[in-house]
């Protein structure tokens, strides 16, 4: 059987099912077990330890809990893909974000087009209802693996004025925004767990009930104007969300 370099300490105080979820927990982040691989059997884990099926089977039930593995049925437990902390205190494009954690990003435009704002857009936005906007819809995909779904609104104005040449697979829109003499500031953004319908399923390539990460922002220039409105889908499995708190005095 392969030496994974595992050992744990029947002496400590730390439970023995925390030892060995620690152990494996650690080997996936470092990526000596990438995503799909398959971990050791139960039975392969309990002779690598010496430990209990009990502690053993305890250890891969939090592991699946935290998202780490999946129990497949015929397969085995395989190792799921890992999740990345993404800041909530900053206004960031999502190359940038892929980008800082060393991975690849692109996107796939489905959909350039002007149309006009619904009650919602218009809200959104600022702006009257059936005035418009730009609609940019594109995948987000990160180290070949489909990630996300953005959905965006965008004012359209004297001084925003879209090519659709200009939007591709590689625009960034905030590059773009910027180059056109937009400074954007700010934004404001709500985020909720959803489970995908059918239709988001199809799009984002998932089986089973899936749960996302929905985001509606909206984003602000220097003066305070609403330049964007997008809906955000994300895979709830890729995505993690941290931010820093300061206890109010």
């Amino acid at each position: 059987m392969r030496d994974f370099g595992f050992q744990i300490d029947k002496k400590a105080r730390i439970p023995l099912h925390h030892q060995i979820f620690l152990q494996i927990k650690e080997s996936i982040e470092e990526g000596r077990w990438k995503e799909g691989d398959k971990i050791p059997s139960e039975t392969d884990l309990q002779k690598i330890f010496d430990v209990s099926r009990i502690t053993v089977r305890k250890a891969i039930e939090d592991l699946e809990r935290d998202g780490y593995v999946q129990k497949r049925q015929g397969i085995g437990t395989v190792v799921m893909p890992v999740k990345h902390d993404y800041s909530l205190e900053e206004l960031t494009s999502f190359s940038s974000d892929i980008e800082k954690i060393g991975g690849t990003s692109k996107s796939v435009v489905r959909a350039f087009q002007e149309m006009e704002a619904d009650i919602k857009i218009a809200s959104a936005l600022g702006v009257e209802i059936g005035e418009t906007v730009y609609y940019l819809e594109r995948l987000r995909i990160s180290d070949d693996r489909i990630v996300g779904l953005h959905k965006t609104y965008i004012i359209k104005n004297e001084r925003i004025q879209i090519d659709p040449n200009e939007i591709h697979s590689e625009t960034s829109l905030y590059r773009l925004l910027t180059e056109k003499g937009v400074q954007l500031d700010h934004a404001d953004e709500v985020i909720e767990a959803r489970i995908a319908d059918n239709e988001l399923k199809e799009i984002l390539k998932v089986n089973g009930e899936q749960a996302i990460f929905y985001k509606e922002r909206v984003t602000y220039d220097l003066l305070d104007k609403p330049i964007e409105y997008v809906e955000i889908f994300y895979l709830a499995d890729h995505y993690r969300y941290k931010a820093s708190m300061k206890i109010k005095k």
